[in-house]
């Protein structure tokens, strides 16, 4: 079993924000992440099962001034990751 502190401290370090599938849910925890610092990224954490993303969301939202700033760089981080990926194909009526 991995060392879950370890690994939330490898994602920091990194730069590695949960990858969520829908963009829409990537931009809308972003902006959460702006006003409510650590909320999107625990919500986050959650939706895609890993402990070491929640851990983190937890230091944004207990950490004061430093956590507010980490968890809006987070939140940028998680709306520009999910806008450099695929775009996703989209159905004509046509």
């Amino acid at each position: 079993m991995p060392n879950v502190c370890e690994d939330a401290w490898i994602k920091t370090k990194k730069g590695v924000v949960p990858k969520l599938e829908s963009r829409s849910m990537s931009i809308f925890l972003g902006i959460v992440n702006f006003f409510f610092f650590g909320i999107g990224t625990i919500v986050a954490g959650f939706i895609v099962y890993d402990l070491a993303d929640v851990l983190i969301g937890l230091g944004q939202l207990f950490i004061p001034f430093v956590g507010w700033l980490w968890s809006i760089a987070w939140g940028v981080l998680m709306i520009c990751d999910k806008r450099s990926g695929p775009i996703e194909e989209t159905t004509s009526l046509l």
